[in-house]
């Protein structure tokens, strides 16, 4: 119990604040990959292998998609391993922090799976739309959704690049809950853990094409604010300051 303690200690104690985080993960994905991350570490495991085991879980559930015939059952296992995929690609991170701190290797691995991920899932709906669904003007929703993720996904992490040194971010006290805030909750629908909820509709081909066009536009409203913000943010840096 008491080296249980200490590893939620430590864990606590590294954990950085992430400004630009959604509810869903400061308070359902951060805890979930904390969790992986003790497990892992016990289990003597590296932080690129629990990366890898969360891009080998995305792939599976691409697989489901792409290959099973859409029901509530392949639905339900879909948003189990999409959401644990998320949980591992958090606990890598912390299980970095936990043996003392990551790499820059590490750092870009994860990354370029992230990417990969943001693709691959999209594209495994699409495959799944054309396979399964009747609807063709349907296939014009992942494909647009691939782009918007991979821009928003390729916007963001460059802005975290380049922004850093050049504001706060605040840190919460050790094993505090992160408060809920207006963006937090705005942020939701970009949320890998929240759009792993559609996926519980895909026996249903009208309820899935709503919902996950719904997160379609929520994600192109809410990108383009994401964007003028970022925008604003990277002019304010002067030249010398970002060279």
């Amino acid at each position: 119990m008491s080296s249980t303690m200490a590893l939620k200690d430590r864990l606590a104690a590294g954990v950085r604040a992430h400004p630009g985080a959604s509810l869903y993960g400061m308070r359902v994905n951060r805890p979930l990959g904390g969790m992986l991350a003790r497990a892992a570490h016990r289990m003597r495991l590296r932080p690129n292998q629990v990366t890898v085991a969360s891009g080998l879980t995305s792939a599976l559930a691409v697989a489901l998609l792409s290959l099973i015939r859409p029901s509530l059952a392949t639905g339900v296992l879909v948003w189990v391993l999409v959401a644990l995929a998320y949980a591992l690609d958090s606990a890598d991170g912390h299980l970095a922090r936990l043996r003392g701190g990551g790499t820059l290797a590490g750092e870009w691995f994860d990354h370029v799976l992230d990417a990969g991920r943001h693709v691959a899932l999209h594209g495994g709906v699409l495959v799944m739309f054309f396979r399964f669904y009747e609807s063709r003007t349907a296939l014009l929703i992942p494909m647009l959704y691939v782009l918007v993720a991979s821009v928003l996904f390729a916007a963001g992490t460059l802005a975290e690049i380049f922004l850093r040194g050049h504001r706060e971010q605040p840190v919460p006290g050790a094993g505090a809950l992160p408060p809920v805030t207006l963006r937090g909750l705005l942020l939701l629908p970009l949320d890998v853990g929240v759009l792993a909820l559609a996926f519980l509709f895909i026996g249903n081909e009208s309820a899935f094409v709503r919902v996950y066009g719904a997160f379609l536009v929520l994600n192109v409203l809410v990108g383009t604010a994401l964007l003028a913000k970022w925008f604003r943010q990277l002019s304010s840096v002067r030249p010398k300051d970002a060279s």
